[in-house]
């Protein structure tokens, strides 16, 4: 969570914090409540990620999580912040999530 913590410093730094400051203004909520949020689903993930390495391989557990970051990035950016998906771009999804699968089995 630290590491999580001091990339999104310095990414904000780095841009001068117009991310942060689009995110904040968009959401209508206080910088350290994004802060904390993006921490907190940090961590969220690697939990996650430990649990499932006790009852999962290795070699399915890595393309699914891997993986898996480009399919929920997507649905994230089209619910959350309405971002216009062509079917070009859904059906670029839908390859990699199938070859991630295809990949782990």
């Amino acid at each position: 969570m630290k590491k999580t913590l001091l990339l999104l410093a310095f990414s904000i730094l780095k841009n001068r914090g117009e991310a942060l400051g689009q995110m904040t203004s968009m959401l209508k909520i206080k910088p350290i409540t994004v802060m904390a949020l993006i921490g907190a689903a940090a961590y969220t993930g690697n939990f996650l990620h430990l649990k499932a390495a006790s009852h999962v391989p290795a070699s399915v557990q890595f393309p699914l999580v891997s993986g898996g970051v480009i399919v929920i990035s997507a649905f994230v950016s089209f619910l959350l912040f309405k971002e216009r998906v062509s079917k070009k771009e859904w059906l670029s999804v839908a390859g990699a999530f199938l070859s991630t699968v295809l990949f782990a089995f």
